[in-house]
């Protein structure tokens, strides 16, 4: 992506998922237990065509998430993402842990 005064953004990639288990199974609604496992990497972006020493990132975290499910109506989730390993390599901030959470109603 071009940015303004010749700057170049550079990609960004990140995956996640792991192992779950239903703590609670019925007919009308769930409630499961993930280890979840997260990447996330970005490459340096450039300047002037040259790659900038202050950007880059790659991070590694770990952690469980909850999520819980009524018929087919509601979902919610929330998770922490504890770090495994960070390497900055840039002045970019990197979350030292995350806290992720979410809720869908369909209707």
């Amino acid at each position: 992506m071009e940015g303004a005064g010749d700057y170049q953004y550079a990609d960004e990639l990140m995956v996640s998922g792991g192992p779950g288990v239903f703590l609670w199974l019925r007919p009308n609604s769930t409630i499961s237990l993930e280890l979840n496992a997260s990447y996330d990497t970005a490459g340096r972006d450039r300047l002037g065509g040259r790659p900038s020493e202050h950007t880059g990132m790659t991070a590694w975290y770990l952690g469980p998430r909850l999520a819980f499910t009524w018929k087919s109506r509601f979902s919610a989730q929330l998770g922490i993402d504890l770090p495994v390993r960070i390497a900055n390599r840039g002045f970019q901030s990197v979350p030292d842990y995350r806290l992720t959470s979410g809720i869908t109603w369909r209707f």
